[in-house]
Formats: structure tokens, C-alpha cells, sequence
């Protein structure tokens, strides 16, 4: 697959140009805070180039990796990108929505289910088809996909995302219709001084009294990552002591 340079991390490389969502900090830091089921089976939905997909792959040594996407191209990249990793026999990309994907009735549900998913609104679509429909709720809103995990997520199962700060509240709300419950949330603050402006949550059919609730601040006020993002992301970034 040609076109653009290859991003590398320290176990793999890959390629992004194709994919409507290119390799980020949102899904960076989702692949690096999700907690790891030591066996069974991982959906990635929304897979982009990838990137989720192959951090968990790097985390773990058995989960088997089911990645999908809307976008046939986005899929193209993905598969090329698993195919040249270490873990290629662990990882599948698959052109489907959230919305059609269904298990047989004897497959074995996903033990972990995770997702950067679109978050714009229409007031800020682009000109460009691919991008709206991988970026916009149009193409999946969050009870769609909250929705979507509670039918494919094992009873002792997890669901991570990562999504805007102001949708936090509500998402855990509609979450605990479809019997999903917080667990843990992570507060993301871009850069010091700052108001946050993402958060990661963990989310389970275990009704938990009191989930865990952390902080973290990306960058110090003179633009240096601070010692935990540097902490969180030191198995995947090159750099990183």
C-alpha cells in the first residue's frame, strides 16, 4: 500500500494515509489505559488504520482481535497494517457496521469491546464523505453503540471509550439503561491549567458502588509531556525512557 510515511512505534509500524481516522492521541491513550482480558476475544469498532487494535494486540499474548469499520479503504489499511505486524494471526479487519454486526448464536461473546468513536455533529462536516461518516454521529451516535456492546459484550466483559468530556455524563446514563455500568473513567486535561476536554471510561454489567476516578494531564504549561502521559505511553512510543 502506497502513499505517505509509516508510523512507528517500538514492536510495530503502520500506515494511516488511507484510513479516514489517522493514528491520534485519543486512540493512543484509549489502547494504553484499557485493562486487558488475559484470554477470549477483543472487537475493535470503528478500527480506522488499526492503531487500537494493535496496541491491544502488543498488550496481550492470547486475545484474538476482531477489528471493524464502515469504510472499505480504512479496512484496506488496517489489514495491510496486521498483516505486517508480529501478531498477524491474532488480528482480523472486517467492512461492516456496528449497527449489521451480529454473532452467530454460538459464538462466544467479546470479553473486551472497545471504540474512539465519531463524536462531531453535522454543524461540522467537511466536504469530504469518508471523513463525515468515520467522524459524525450520523454513522453511529452513542446509544447506537452502547447498544451494540451490551448485545456483544461477554457478562464479565469490558467496554472502553473515549469521547468528549461534555458527553461523559450522558453516556453513562444511557449505559446504565442497557445495564452497563461504570467501572473506572479517566479525565484527560490537554495541557496544564486547562479544562478537560476528553475522558475514558470502562464500563461492565457489575454495578460498582464506587467506580475508580483518575486525572491526566497530557502536556506541562511549557508544551513537555508530563511524567505520566510518558508513563502510560512508554511501551508504544519511541523516545520514551
Amino acid at each position: 500500500m502506497s502513499g505517505g510515511r509509516p508510523f512507528h512505534f517500538r514492536f510495530f509500524s503502520m500506515m494511516h494515509e488511507a484510513a479516514t481516522m489517522k493514528i491520534g492521541t485519543d486512540a493512543m491513550l484509549l489502547g494504553a489505559w484499557t485493562r486487558i482480558p488475559e484470554k477470549g476475544k477483543a472487537l475493535d469498532i470503528g478500527t480506522g488504520s488499526g492503531i487500537l487494535a494493535l496496541m491491544v494486540a502488543q498488550r496481550s499474548e492470547k486475545l484474538m482481535i476482531e477489528a471493524i469499520d464502515i469504510d472499505q479503504l480504512s479496512v484496506d489499511q488496517a489489514l495491510f497494517n496486521f498483516e505486517a505486524s508480529r501478531w498477524r494471526e491474532r488480528l482480523l479487519a472486517i467492512t461492516c457496521s456496528i449497527q449489521s454486526f451480529f454473532l452467530p448464536s454460538t459464538a462466544e461473546k467479546y470479553q473486551l469491546i472497545l471504540s474512539n468513536p465519531p463524536y462531531f455533529t453535522s454543524t461540522f462536516k467537511s466536504n469530504l464523505e469518508r471523513k463525515n461518516l468515520a467522524r459524525h454521529t450520523d454513522s453511529l451516535n452513542h446509544r447506537q453503540l452502547i447498544e451494540a456492546a451490551a448485545r456483544l459484550l461477554h457478562p464479565q466483559g469490558l467496554f472502553s471509550v473515549i469521547i468528549p468530556y461534555d458527553f461523559a455524563n450522558t453516556f453513562v446514563a444511557v449505559a446504565a439503561e442497557s445495564g452497563l455500568f461504570l467501572q473506572r473513567k479517566l479525565t484527560i486535561v490537554p495541557v496544564e491549567g486547562k479544562s478537560a476536554n476528553r475522558v475514558a471510561l470502562e464500563l461492565s454489567f457489575e454495578n460498582k458502588n464506587k467506580p475508580e476516578i483518575q486525572q491526566l494531564t497530557i502536556r506541562r504549561s511549557d508544551s513537555g509531556f508530563t511524567p505520566a502521559y510518558n508513563n502510560l505511553l512508554k511501551d508504544f512510543y519511541l523516545g520514551i525512557i
